[in-house]
C-alpha cells in the first residue's frame, strides 16, 4: 500500500503502522540531559541501521527499527488549531538514532507523543 500524505507534512505507512517525517523537520530537545554522543558509537549504529536498510528491514525499509519518539515544537498549532507544515519535531527518544542516519535519508519514521515539554524533559 503507498504511503499517505497528512496536512501536517508527515506520511503514513499503513503497512508498517508508523509515521514518517523529513529528516530535516527534526531537532534534538535542547533540554535532554545527554549531551555527549560518542561518535564511535554513532559510526557503529550507522553501520548497523544501513546493514538493515540494505536488506530491507526496519519500519518501511528505513534500517530503523524502533521509531523516533517526538513532540511537536512550542508554537507548532496555527491560528485555525492546524500543524504547521513547517513545524520542528522535537525527540525525546532516538537522538542517536537521528544523528547516524546524517546524510543517507530523507524519511525516518517517528511515534508523536503529546507529552508536556517539561514532562517530557523528566521523561528523559
Amino acid at each position: 500500500m503507498p504511503l499517505q500524505s497528512r496536512p501536517d507534512g508527515l506520511k503514513f505507512d499503513p503497512d508498517a503502522g508508523v509515521l514518517l517525517a523529513p529528516r530535516s523537520r527534526f531537532e534534538p530537545d535542547p533540554d535532554q540531559p545527554r549531551q555527549h554522543f560518542p561518535a564511535q558509537e554513532i559510526k557503529e549504529l550507522r553501520a548497523d541501521i544501513e546493514a538493515w536498510r540494505d536488506a530491507g528491514r526496519g519500519l518501511s525499509g528505513t534500517g530503523i527499527m524502533t521509531p523516533l519518539q517526538c513532540r511537536w515544537e512550542p508554537g507548532a498549532v496555527d491560528a485555525k488549531g492546524n500543524i504547521k507544515k513547517t513545524a520542528k519535531l522535537i525527540i525525546v527518544d532516538g537522538e542517536r538514532r537521528w544523528r547516524a542516519t546524517e546524510g543517507g535519508w530523507d524519511w525516518l519514521p517517528l511515534v508523536l507523543d503529546d507529552m508536556p515539554s517539561e514532562d517530557a524533559h523528566d521523561a528523559a
